[in-house]
Protein backbone atom coordinates (compact mmCIF):
# COMPACT_ATOMS: atom_id res chain seq x y z
CA UNK A 1 0.00 0.00 0.00
CA UNK A 2 2.71 2.30 0.39
CA UNK A 3 4.35 1.81 -2.72
CA UNK A 4 0.81 2.02 -4.03
CA UNK A 5 0.38 5.65 -2.81
CA UNK A 6 3.88 6.43 -4.05
CA UNK A 7 3.09 5.96 -7.56
CA UNK A 8 -0.15 7.76 -7.62
CA UNK A 9 1.54 10.44 -5.26
CA UNK A 10 4.32 10.50 -7.96
CA UNK A 11 1.23 10.30 -11.04
CA UNK A 12 -0.86 13.06 -9.55
CA UNK A 13 2.31 15.76 -8.95
CA UNK A 14 3.13 14.81 -12.45
CA UNK A 15 -0.14 15.72 -14.00
CA UNK A 16 -0.73 12.74 -15.94
CA UNK A 17 -3.63 13.55 -18.37
CA UNK A 18 -4.91 12.30 -21.38
CA UNK A 19 -6.72 15.64 -23.00
CA UNK A 20 -9.44 13.60 -24.58
CA UNK A 21 -11.80 16.12 -25.39
CA UNK A 22 -12.19 17.22 -28.65
CA UNK A 23 -10.37 20.61 -28.22
CA UNK A 24 -10.82 21.53 -31.97
CA UNK A 25 -11.19 24.57 -33.93
CA UNK A 26 -13.13 26.26 -36.45
CA UNK A 27 -10.51 28.96 -37.72
CA UNK A 28 -10.99 30.46 -41.34
CA UNK A 29 -6.84 29.88 -40.92
CA UNK A 30 -7.00 26.39 -40.85
CA UNK A 31 -7.81 24.17 -43.83
CA UNK A 32 -9.72 22.13 -41.41
CA UNK A 33 -10.27 21.21 -37.88
CA UNK A 34 -7.38 20.57 -34.92
CA UNK A 35 -7.91 17.92 -32.55
CA UNK A 36 -5.54 18.89 -30.06
CA UNK A 37 -5.63 15.22 -28.19
CA UNK A 38 -2.17 14.68 -26.35
CA UNK A 39 -0.72 12.52 -23.57
CA UNK A 40 1.23 14.62 -21.26
CA UNK A 41 3.60 13.78 -18.67
CA UNK A 42 3.42 17.58 -16.65
CA UNK A 43 3.23 20.51 -15.08
CA UNK A 44 1.77 23.32 -16.13
CA UNK A 45 2.53 22.12 -19.26
CA UNK A 46 5.79 22.39 -18.49
CA UNK A 47 7.25 18.11 -19.03
CA UNK A 48 6.99 15.79 -21.62
CA UNK A 49 4.05 15.36 -24.29
CA UNK A 50 2.80 12.87 -26.71
CA UNK A 51 0.58 13.96 -29.33
CA UNK A 52 -0.58 17.63 -30.72
CA UNK A 53 -0.61 19.63 -27.57
CA UNK A 54 -1.36 23.13 -28.27
CA UNK A 55 1.15 24.77 -26.45
CA UNK A 56 3.57 23.10 -24.30
CA UNK A 57 7.56 23.60 -22.80
CA UNK A 58 9.57 20.54 -22.57
CA UNK A 59 9.75 17.45 -24.71
CA UNK A 60 6.84 16.87 -27.14
CA UNK A 61 6.41 14.46 -29.68
CA UNK A 62 3.69 14.54 -32.26
CA UNK A 63 3.15 12.71 -35.44
CA UNK A 64 1.85 15.69 -37.13
CA UNK A 65 1.59 19.06 -36.22
CA UNK A 66 -1.98 20.95 -36.06
CA UNK A 67 -3.27 24.24 -34.70
CA UNK A 68 -0.07 24.52 -32.44
CA UNK A 69 0.39 27.57 -30.10
CA UNK A 70 4.16 28.14 -28.95
CA UNK A 71 5.86 25.52 -28.27
CA UNK A 72 9.46 25.45 -25.87
CA UNK A 73 12.26 23.28 -25.86
CA UNK A 74 12.45 19.92 -28.32
CA UNK A 75 9.61 19.22 -30.63
CA UNK A 76 9.77 16.54 -32.99
CA UNK A 77 6.58 15.76 -35.57
CA UNK A 78 6.94 13.01 -37.96
CA UNK A 79 4.70 13.80 -41.07
CA UNK A 80 4.26 16.94 -42.89
CA UNK A 81 2.09 19.62 -40.52
CA UNK A 82 -1.19 20.90 -41.14
CA UNK A 83 -2.66 24.50 -40.86
CA UNK A 84 -0.62 26.43 -37.82
CA UNK A 85 -1.42 29.78 -38.20
CA UNK A 86 0.05 32.56 -35.90
CA UNK A 87 2.22 29.80 -34.21
CA UNK A 88 6.28 29.78 -32.96
CA UNK A 89 8.69 26.78 -31.68
CA UNK A 90 11.30 28.13 -29.51
CA UNK A 91 13.91 25.42 -29.21
CA UNK A 92 14.86 22.21 -31.52
CA UNK A 93 12.50 22.04 -33.98
CA UNK A 94 12.57 18.12 -36.10
CA UNK A 95 11.02 16.75 -38.70
CA UNK A 96 10.54 15.86 -41.82
CA UNK A 97 9.28 18.88 -42.56
CA UNK A 98 8.95 21.78 -39.32
CA UNK A 99 6.60 24.05 -39.58
CA UNK A 100 5.89 27.28 -37.80
CA UNK A 101 4.97 30.85 -38.45
CA UNK A 102 8.45 31.52 -36.39
CA UNK A 103 10.80 28.95 -35.52
CA UNK A 104 14.01 30.08 -33.17
CA UNK A 105 16.74 28.40 -32.09
CA UNK A 106 17.68 24.68 -34.49
CA UNK A 107 15.82 23.52 -36.99
CA UNK A 108 16.11 20.49 -39.04
CA UNK A 109 13.87 18.68 -41.97
CA UNK A 110 14.57 15.61 -43.55
CA UNK A 111 12.47 17.21 -46.71
CA UNK A 112 12.43 20.86 -45.19
CA UNK A 113 12.00 23.83 -43.10
CA UNK A 114 8.84 26.22 -43.66
CA UNK A 115 8.46 28.82 -41.88
CA UNK A 116 5.25 31.76 -42.08
CA UNK A 117 7.15 34.57 -40.83
CA UNK A 118 10.69 33.90 -39.95
CA UNK A 119 13.34 31.16 -38.94
CA UNK A 120 15.89 32.67 -36.62
CA UNK A 121 18.85 30.34 -35.79
CA UNK A 122 20.55 27.50 -37.19
CA UNK A 123 18.27 26.02 -39.91
CA UNK A 124 19.19 23.33 -42.24
CA UNK A 125 16.41 21.62 -45.05
CA UNK A 126 17.53 18.39 -46.22
CA UNK A 127 15.94 19.35 -49.94
CA UNK A 128 14.80 23.52 -48.96
CA UNK A 129 14.79 26.57 -46.46
CA UNK A 130 11.50 28.30 -47.35
CA UNK A 131 10.25 31.28 -45.60
CA UNK A 132 7.11 33.28 -46.49
CA UNK A 133 9.19 36.29 -44.67
CA UNK A 134 12.84 36.11 -43.41
CA UNK A 135 15.44 33.57 -42.73
CA UNK A 136 18.51 34.93 -40.49
CA UNK A 137 21.35 32.79 -39.12
CA UNK A 138 22.75 29.84 -40.27
CA UNK A 139 20.62 28.60 -43.63
CA UNK A 140 21.10 25.62 -45.52
CA UNK A 141 18.61 23.97 -48.13
CA UNK A 142 20.09 20.75 -49.87
CA UNK A 143 18.64 22.44 -53.31
CA UNK A 144 17.45 26.06 -52.25
CA UNK A 145 17.11 28.75 -49.50
CA UNK A 146 14.18 30.48 -50.65
CA UNK A 147 12.83 33.67 -48.62
CA UNK A 148 9.72 36.11 -49.75
CA UNK A 149 12.22 38.97 -47.27
CA UNK A 150 15.59 39.03 -46.31
CA UNK A 151 17.69 36.15 -46.12
CA UNK A 152 20.73 37.01 -43.72
CA UNK A 153 23.67 35.50 -42.26
CA UNK A 154 25.58 32.54 -43.10
CA UNK A 155 23.09 31.10 -46.10
CA UNK A 156 24.73 27.92 -48.44
CA UNK A 157 22.56 25.86 -51.05
CA UNK A 158 23.80 24.02 -53.34
CA UNK A 159 21.48 25.03 -56.27
CA UNK A 160 19.91 28.57 -55.74
CA UNK A 161 19.56 31.25 -53.21
CA UNK A 162 16.64 33.44 -54.00
CA UNK A 163 15.18 36.48 -51.95
CA UNK A 164 12.36 38.81 -52.82
CA UNK A 165 14.35 41.46 -50.15
CA UNK A 166 18.27 41.56 -49.45
CA UNK A 167 20.53 38.99 -49.03
CA UNK A 168 23.42 39.77 -46.04
CA UNK A 169 26.36 37.46 -44.98
CA UNK A 170 28.22 34.63 -46.56
CA UNK A 171 25.91 33.95 -49.40
CA UNK A 172 26.49 30.85 -51.46
CA UNK A 173 24.59 29.23 -54.15
CA UNK A 174 26.01 26.41 -56.10
CA UNK A 175 24.48 27.83 -59.27
CA UNK A 176 23.28 31.69 -58.52
CA UNK A 177 21.81 33.42 -56.18
CA UNK A 178 19.20 35.68 -56.76
CA UNK A 179 18.04 38.74 -54.83
CA UNK A 180 15.68 41.23 -55.52
CA UNK A 181 16.82 43.76 -53.50
CA UNK A 182 20.77 44.05 -52.30
CA UNK A 183 23.19 41.72 -51.43
CA UNK A 184 25.87 42.55 -49.53
CA UNK A 185 29.03 40.54 -47.84
CA UNK A 186 30.80 37.22 -49.69
CA UNK A 187 28.75 36.84 -52.69
CA UNK A 188 29.37 33.49 -54.59
CA UNK A 189 27.57 32.50 -57.32
CA UNK A 190 28.56 28.96 -58.87
CA UNK A 191 27.16 30.36 -62.41
CA UNK A 192 25.66 34.15 -61.21
CA UNK A 193 25.09 36.52 -59.03
CA UNK A 194 21.92 38.57 -59.76
CA UNK A 195 20.45 41.28 -57.85
CA UNK A 196 18.24 43.82 -58.69
CA UNK A 197 19.54 46.65 -56.73
CA UNK A 198 23.24 47.08 -55.61
CA UNK A 199 26.08 43.36 -55.10
CA UNK A 200 28.40 44.89 -52.49
CA UNK A 201 31.75 43.17 -51.60
CA UNK A 202 33.17 39.65 -52.64
CA UNK A 203 31.25 39.62 -55.84
CA UNK A 204 31.94 36.07 -57.69
CA UNK A 205 29.81 34.72 -60.33
CA UNK A 206 31.35 31.74 -62.01
CA UNK A 207 29.37 33.18 -65.55
CA UNK A 208 28.18 36.52 -64.73
CA UNK A 209 27.44 39.26 -62.08
CA UNK A 210 24.60 41.26 -62.76
CA UNK A 211 22.73 44.13 -61.02
CA UNK A 212 20.01 46.74 -61.82
CA UNK A 213 22.15 49.07 -59.37
CA UNK A 214 25.57 49.27 -58.22
CA UNK A 215 28.66 46.84 -58.17
CA UNK A 216 30.44 47.93 -55.60
CA UNK A 217 34.47 46.23 -54.07
CA UNK A 218 35.66 42.95 -55.35
CA UNK A 219 33.81 41.66 -58.59
CA UNK A 220 35.14 38.56 -60.09
CA UNK A 221 33.80 36.84 -63.20
CA UNK A 222 34.67 34.47 -66.37
CA UNK A 223 32.47 36.17 -68.33
CA UNK A 224 30.66 39.38 -67.66
CA UNK A 225 30.37 42.32 -64.15
CA UNK A 226 27.32 44.32 -66.04
CA UNK A 227 25.53 46.92 -63.55
CA UNK A 228 22.79 49.56 -65.09
CA UNK A 229 24.56 51.77 -61.74
CA UNK A 230 28.48 52.27 -61.21
CA UNK A 231 30.72 49.77 -60.79
CA UNK A 232 33.40 50.64 -58.30
CA UNK A 233 36.67 48.32 -56.63
CA UNK A 234 38.54 45.92 -57.93
CA UNK A 235 36.61 44.36 -60.62
CA UNK A 236 37.58 41.67 -63.50
CA UNK A 237 35.53 39.97 -65.76
CA UNK A 238 36.98 37.09 -68.44
CA UNK A 239 35.27 38.91 -71.41
CA UNK A 240 33.84 42.01 -70.65
CA UNK A 241 32.81 45.13 -67.62
CA UNK A 242 30.11 47.23 -68.69
CA UNK A 243 28.55 50.05 -66.32
CA UNK A 244 25.54 52.29 -67.39
CA UNK A 245 27.04 54.51 -64.53
CA UNK A 246 30.65 55.16 -63.92
CA UNK A 247 33.46 52.53 -63.37
CA UNK A 248 36.32 53.47 -60.75
CA UNK A 249 38.90 51.78 -58.97
CA UNK A 250 41.17 48.69 -60.94
CA UNK A 251 39.00 47.29 -63.61
CA UNK A 252 40.02 44.43 -65.99
CA UNK A 253 38.59 42.48 -68.52
CA UNK A 254 39.95 39.58 -71.78
CA UNK A 255 38.03 41.75 -74.64
CA UNK A 256 36.11 44.63 -73.27
CA UNK A 257 35.82 47.78 -70.50
CA UNK A 258 32.68 49.45 -71.57
CA UNK A 259 31.17 52.83 -69.39
CA UNK A 260 28.05 55.41 -70.98
CA UNK A 261 29.86 57.65 -68.32
CA UNK A 262 33.64 58.14 -67.10
CA UNK A 263 36.41 55.50 -66.89
CA UNK A 264 38.48 56.32 -63.74
CA UNK A 265 41.47 54.37 -62.36
CA UNK A 266 43.37 51.38 -63.83
CA UNK A 267 41.92 50.07 -66.65
CA UNK A 268 42.71 46.97 -68.55
CA UNK A 269 40.74 45.82 -71.88
CA UNK A 270 42.10 42.96 -74.17
CA UNK A 271 40.27 44.73 -77.14
CA UNK A 272 38.93 47.95 -76.14
CA UNK A 273 37.56 50.73 -73.69
CA UNK A 274 34.93 52.07 -74.20
CA UNK A 275 33.35 55.53 -72.41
Amino acid sequence: MKYLAIIFTVLFSFSLHINAQDETRNNDDYNGYCSHRSLDLAIDNYGLSFGNSENFSGIRLNFQDCGIGQINGINLTLWKPGENYNSEINGLALGIAPFATRINGLSFGAAAVVTGESAKGINIGGLALVSEGSNYGFNFGGLAVVAQKNIGGINLASLALVSQGDMLGLNCGGLANVAQGTVTGANIGGLALVAQQNLEGLNFGGLACVAQGDITGIGISSLALVAQGNITGINFGGVALVAQGEMTGVNMSGVALVSQESLTGLNIAGAGLVA
